[in-house]
């Protein structure tokens, strides 16, 4: 019988002709063991995924927007995105956000998120998991204190309610959470890039990031290894929420009952 690839759409909030959408992709393609066509981009900045885009699809990934905030009063979009994001987590395909996306989803299931730039993470920071952490069949995979890229200066103060918070760091409390009883999972930090892509994409949006020429000068030494668990968390939310090794033909709605169990 022969196999297709997971069909993943890919939720992006980044300006037209900006280098990182493409770039973006190829980090979630790569770093979940898929081959890039296998990734549906759709920019939220022009509209919302259609119901055939979110039927198309076993799994959704949400990445990060280096130019916006859902802090304060932004465009239109992001509150249109962010209840969007909701109505998906409750009853759409299973879910993996990470960075912008953990606050788009946070906020728009009623949680809050705040402009913190005292607690501005750039750089390989290391993370703890929390006891449901542990607990937790993806995320229990990495060790009680493990390495990631982080490059954010606003986060999830509150958790909505449902969530429980996976992994915290010193900075930043809620670095992942996943809502409980469906397969909707959010991290703070980067699963999708590794040191060269976080170079790319601190580059890329220095001046929201960096505060000096000093930092200009110096990021690159803020990062470091990450753990191959970190490595490895997306190829395992693949394997185990977006029905890798379906049959051709067979549609998403039918491993519909599989993937929404926790």
């Amino acid at each position: 019988m022969t196999r297709r690839p997971p069909r993943i759409l890919l939720v992006q909030a980044r300006d037209p002709g900006d280098p990182m959408l493409a770039h973006e992709r190829d980090c979630f393609a790569r770093r979940s063991g898929l081959p890039a066509e296998s990734l549906r981009p759709v920019n939220i900045l022009h509209g919302l995924p259609s119901e055939a885009d979110v039927q198309w699809a076993d799994a959704i990934f949400a990445g990060g927007s280096g130019d916006y905030s859902v802090v304060g009063d932004g465009p239109a979009w992001i509150g249109r995105a962010a209840g969007w994001m909701a109505r998906i987590a409750h009853a759409g395909p299973p879910v993996f956000a990470s960075c912008f996306g953990v606050q788009l989803l946070a906020v728009g299931l009623g949680g809050s998120v705040i402009h913190d730039p005292a607690g501005r993470e750039v750089g390989t920071y290391p993370l703890n998991l929390t006891s449901a952490g542990r607990a937790d069949p993806l995320f229990g995979t990495l060790p009680p204190r493990f390495h990631a890229n982080c490059g954010h200066h606003d986060r999830v103060a509150e958790p909505p309610s449902g969530a429980v918070v996976l992994a915290s760091s010193e900075a930043c409390p809620v670095q992942a959470f996943k809502l409980d009883g469906r397969p909707v999972y959010a991290t703070q930090f980067h699963p999708e890039l590794d040191l060269a892509d976080m170079n790319v994409r601190v580059r890329r949006y220095a001046d929201n990031y960096l505060r000096t020429d000093d930092e200009r000068r110096e990021f690159r030494k803020w990062f470091g290894p990450t753990s191959p668990e970190v490595d490895d968390l997306l190829r395992a939310f693949v394997a185990r929420h977006a029905g890798a090794g379906r049959a051709i033909g067979e549609g998403a709605a039918s491993g519909d009952a599989a993937s929404t169990s926790a």
